[in-house]
């Protein structure tokens, strides 16, 4: 940025003087708080000191100056005000008052001890030496402490919510009346104007642009990418849900642009190593397992400690991700994805008990049902159950966990006949083909192939046919009426399809989640996310430079006064760290005083702040800041 030489201008005044003037100042200046039209006046007089009539003759008019205004007692200042300010000469005919005076406008104030600290140090202040015998006012040179005060000087901006109509969209019209629409679209904030591409499929461009999207290709889905190139990723997983819900979006009528949009961002909040990184933030957030951070839980004399942090599950993150972490845009942070797509991303799976999702969804108002309220985020639902059974089954083959034919020795219950029988088709089928001289390279891998292929196939047909029933019997009038959003449970398996969705997930928990080489991967996850947490907690600079700014961003829109961590002195950051997370703050809201009511607000969005950096790693990213860090 540029700055002429007036803009380097500091003015600074003591408040330290005459009384009757200075306290009306004072009090003119608190007034003009927010009010762009009421000034404070500094008058200058016969007997104000000659080098503070020297400075002020070296100003121009015309010219808006910042002001910092120091109230002090026994040499500690007690309050900083920031103002603008500018020369004024009245005409002396006009008015018997005197014609020199400063004209300032409060645009900031504050007693933070760290915030004044830090102003002092950045000018090297002395309140005695810096000032002339009986002067008041003087002025340095720093662009540095303007760029900071300056961001004081107005509340965050904050976009104003527009509303707008999207259009039909004629392929649409052949869709079911049940299925969402592009003039159902709702948004927050309606950044672009309509296209033909629809609303739909631009909530999937978005997602499939932004960062958390990229990182998937490093997330464990249930063994780490460093095992092979051919197990599952989270981003591998998320393409087959986007697949398998396309599918059963085009069987039953539905909008499939919709469901692959919801089906791209199911899993854009997912830690790295898996559930197991999830599991291991949620149990540092509520203290739980021995998951212990020095001085996080807020503790009442003996009683047992709380912990006033939500919680941690990857389906609110994800909200979280899209509305608040992401940022793609000048006007916001954020994706500005409809509601539609973000409240199928949060009820993929199940919701969690002490979680808010307004805690994560950054002033979006989702609806708070226990399943999606489009059949399109249902059907993203089912198609993460069944991308799971298929694939995982697969994966348990690739590492040798379990074998085709222990495979086919489960599938000897009841509610399983159907599914072996199909897999039997398969070996005969091969036995045939053998005899006929086809020519196999891996017959292993084309038979767990195939088989992964049967499950998934299976439980669509499944889901396909329960839900259809279930579609013809729902009240298309009540639909329109409930603001096209379905108030039941419409798309699931059917009770044989349930029974064998969970008895293949007990399979894959039994012989590959207890697993030792899963086990041992899990562990030492856990150990990785623990540590970072610790580390970031105990002191916060190593955090990213980007994470550190948002947090800092969170704190100032949530008027908490806070030094710039990366422009203020260490010393003072430093000490402005320690009082946000060692400060020992009672469980009793009784003995909380003011002071312990702003630093629980700053150390709340501290810890989440970590979640967000943590959550947002890939693996290979994590134990490179663990060995960088910790070892």
């Amino acid at each position: 940025m540029y700055y002429n030489s007036d803009d380097k201008m500091v003015y600074i005044i003591k408040m330290k003087g005459p009384a009757t003037v200075l306290n009306n100042f004072r009090n003119y200046l608190i007034n003009s708080q927010n009010d762009y039209e009421t000034k404070a006046y500094y008058y200058l007089t016969d007997k104000t000191p000659e080098v503070d009539m020297k400075i002020f003759d070296q100003m121009k008019i015309g010219i808006t100056y910042r002001c910092a205004l120091l109230d002090y007692i026994d040499e500690n200042i007690t309050c900083l005000y920031w103002a603008k300010c500018d020369k004024y000469i009245e005409n002396e005919n006009k008015s018997n008052r005197p014609n020199k005076s400063l004209h300032c406008r409060l645009m900031y104030m504050s007693k933070n001890k760290s915030i004044i600290n830090n102003f002092v140090d950045s000018l090297q202040l002395d309140l005695d030496k810096d000032f002339a015998k009986e002067s008041y006012i003087n002025y340095e040179i720093s662009i540095s402490l303007i760029d900071q005060m300056r961001k004081f000087e107005k509340k965050p901006f904050q976009k104003e919510i527009a509303t707008i109509e999207y259009p039909k969209i004629s392929k649409e019209d052949k869709l079911s009346a049940l299925a969402q629409k592009n003039e159902y679209c709702h948004r927050k904030y309606n950044l672009r104007e309509p296209k033909e591409r629809g609303e739909f499929q631009r909530d999937y461009d978005r997602i499939i642009y932004s960062k958390a999207y990229r990182r998937m290709v490093d997330k464990a889905q249930i063994f780490s990418s460093i095992k092979g190139d051919h197990y599952r990723t989270r981003m591998t997983h998320t393409l087959i849900v986007c697949q398998i819900a396309r599918s059963i979006s085009d069987i039953l009528g539905l909008n499939s642009t919709l469901a692959e949009a919801i089906a791209a961002g199911h899993d854009l909040g997912h830690t790295p190593f898996g559930h197991q990184g999830e599991r291991t933030l949620a149990a540092i957030l509520t203290g739980q397992n021995g998951f212990e951070v020095d001085n996080l839980p807020i503790k009442l004399d003996d009683e047992e400690p709380t912990y006033p942090y939500g919680g941690f599950k990857h389906n609110y993150q994800s909200v979280r991700v899209a509305t608040f972490i992401e940022s793609q845009y000048l006007e916001i942070e954020g994706l500005d994805l409809s509601e539609q797509t973000l409240n199928g991303m949060w009820m993929h799976t199940d919701k969690k008990e002490g979680l808010n999702i307004s805690d994560f969804s950054n002033g979006y108002l989702l609806d708070g049902g226990e399943f999606a309220f489009t059949l399109e985020g249902q059907v993203v639902s089912a198609a993460d159950e069944i991308a799971q059974r298929s694939h995982d089954i697969d994966d348990a083959f690739a590492s040798n966990l379990i074998n085709v034919s222990d495979f086919a020795d489960y599938l000897e219950l009841k509610k399983s006949t159907q599914l072996k029988a199909e897999i039997d088709n398969i070996s005969a089928t091969l036995k045939k083909l053998k005899k006929e001289n086809r020519l196999f390279c891996d017959e292993t891998e084309i038979i767990c192939a195939q088989i992964s292929s049967i499950i998934a196939n299976y439980f669509i047909q499944d889901v396909c046919s329960t839900t259809r029933k279930k579609m013809d019997d729902y009240d298309i009038a009540k639909f329109n009426k409930d603001k096209h959003r379905v108030k039941n449970k419409l798309v699931c398996f059917s009770d044989e399809g349930e029974s064998l969705c969970k008895y293949l997930n007990n399979l894959i928990r039994k012989k590959v989640i207890n697993s030792h080489e899963v086990t041992l991967f899990d562990q030492n996850g856990s150990n990785v996310v623990l540590a970072l947490f610790k580390a970031y907690y105990k002191n916060p600079m190593c955090l990213h430079g980007g994470t550190l700014k948002r947090i800092w961003n969170e704190y100032r829109q949530n008027n908490l006064d806070v030094v710039d961590f990366q422009e203020g002195k260490p010393e003072i950051v430093r000490s402005e760290w320690q009082r946000i997370t060692t400060t020992s703050i009672s469980a009793d809201l009784s003995k909380r005083t003011a002071e312990h009511i702003e630093i629980l607000q700053k150390r709340i969005i501290l810890v989440r702040g970590i979640c967000d950096f943590i959550s947002g790693m890939t693996d290979s990213y994590a134990l490179n800041e663990y060995h960088r860090i910790i070892t």
